[in-house]
């Protein structure tokens, strides 16, 4: 004779007391796994970023704010010429716009006027010290300064500092103008700073 109560008990135990009735099979097993995979595939891969050059992250700043040193030069015209052989043995540490004799040439940011200077191989030139980046602009070849140009003049973007020329050691039949960048990392001499490729400074403008 069977115990009722024994049969009540396993008839409970097989209905399984409201779990999940549906048998996870191991097809259902590596479905869930391989969108588990899909899913971490999706995630984007991350490396670490290429070093970048001295003045590349001043570079990335200042484009598009910086206004181009020559008037009527278009950024598309820009060459960059850094590194050219020069004579001495010497490389091309800036950039050399091309423009008609005469051209004005501005300030390219705010700054002051630390040094009129007329060297052998610069001509007349110019220190432009920027208030807002530890750098000295290197205006070089004018053919003349704009009057009321003076040391210590505090001046804006876009004042007119002088004129395109070929003083100094530039060839007379190609007037323009040698624009420089100078990272003074802290030095107060305006002749000191190491040079930076000014090209990139402008390429937000192309």
């Amino acid at each position: 004779m069977h115990n009722p109560c024994r049969l009540v008990l396993v008839t409970l135990l097989l209905a399984g007391c409201g779990a999940d009735k549906s048998p996870v099979t191991p097809t259902a097993k590596a479905a869930k796994s391989t969108k588990a995979v899909a899913d971490a595939s999706t995630t984007p891969e991350t490396s670490a970023a290429p070093a970048k050059k001295p003045g590349d992250a001043a570079a990335e700043h200042a484009a598009g704010q910086w206004q181009l040193p020559v008037l009527g030069v278009a950024a598309s015209a820009l060459e960059d010429n850094w590194g050219d052989a020069r004579s001495g043995a010497r490389t091309h540490e800036g950039m050399d716009i091309m423009a008609p004799r005469g051209t004005p040439v501005i300030a390219a940011a705010d700054g002051v006027i630390r040094k009129l200077f007329v060297s052998k191989r610069g001509g007349n030139t110019i220190y432009l010290a920027l208030k807002q980046h530890d750098y000295i602009l290197y205006y070089a070849h004018l053919e003349a300064y704009a009057e009321g140009i003076t040391e210590g003049l505090e001046v804006k973007a876009g004042t007119v500092l002088g004129y395109v020329g070929t003083s100094g050691n530039a060839p007379q039949d190609a007037p323009h103008l040698h624009f420089a960048v100078h990272d003074m990392q802290g030095s107060d001499d305006w002749w000191r700073g190491e040079a930076i490729n000014p090209f990139g400074f402008f390429q937000a403008r192309n």
